[in-house]
């Protein structure tokens, strides 16, 4: 058995501007990821909109109101209620209520697989250049990270 205090795990801030304390670690986990996320008004779970090739993800709302974008429109999700998403379906989080969101995050496995972003705020629709798939893969580059297609291998790093 393994225990641990949330509060008492680090905390880092997501590029979509919520604080993030993962329990994977503390808790020892091995085909669970497991995060607690506190958004506060106006700021997002993640900064894309976004899938993950091998992980479903719930989300369960502890306190306030989320707003999940999804390629089929918008979804409401209230304090208890959850929601699932199965690989390789596209959401994006964020908390537009007045107070702070906070939600539990369950994504089994832990590892994700391959994440693919189809929508970012600053990029807006995400396609290849090269044949026009409408989401590409995120890999990790020396500078940041780069773009690329899962059909072609087109790379792509926006400015």
């Amino acid at each position: 058995m393994e225990r641990c205090s949330v509060d008492g795990s680090p905390a880092t801030e997501t590029e979509g501007g919520a604080l993030r304390r993962s329990l994977s670690d503390a808790l020892d986990t091995e085909n669970v990821s497991l995060n607690r996320y506190r958004v506060p008004t106006g700021e997002r779970l993640s900064r894309s909109r976004h899938a993950h090739t091998d992980q479903e993800e719930v989300f369960l709302v502890l306190s306030g109101e989320a707003t999940f974008e999804t390629r089929d429109g918008e979804v409401t999700v209230e304090e208890h209620e959850a929601v699932r998403f199965g690989p390789g379906e596209f959401q994006c989080g964020r908390n537009d209520a007045d107070g702070d969101l906070v939600v539990l995050a369950v994504g089994a496995p832990r590892e994700a697989g391959e994440t693919r972003i189809s929508w970012t705020p600053d990029l807006g629709d995400v396609s290849c250049p090269g044949c026009g798939r409408d989401a590409m893969r995120v890999e990790a580059a020396d500078d940041g990270a780069v773009l690329v297609c899962p059909d072609c291998d087109t790379e792509w790093k926006p400015e």
